[in-house]
């Protein structure tokens, strides 16, 4: 239940500084790559899923591969905000 890039989400009305959208990128590839693993600190993983269920990026009863995908969403959204792709990038599966 990830929103797409191409949404009518409302966008924000603020710039954000390059330096915090650069560490938030590398932040989530980090978060992604710790659930992947199974690494990830419990309550921390449960709580970041419960902040995206209640914007809307994930659904209660999506599983593990779902907020997985959710969060390269997130990234790859990220990514085009800093201007490293032309358009809105398309999701891409995220593995098993």
């Amino acid at each position: 239940m990830t929103q797409a890039a191409d949404d009518d989400s409302e966008l924000t009305s603020r710039p954000v500084y390059v330096r915090d959208v650069e560490a938030l990128i590398g932040w989530l590839a980090v978060v992604e790559g710790e659930v992947w693993g199974g690494a990830g600190p419990e309550r921390l993983i449960a709580r970041l899923r419960q902040r995206f269920e209640r914007v809307g990026l994930l659904s209660e009863s999506d599983d593990e591969r779902a907020f997985r995908q959710a969060v390269s969403d997130m990234n790859q959204r990220l990514r085009f905000a800093l201007g490293e792709y032309a358009d809105p990038p398309a999701p891409v599966p995220v593995g098993e």
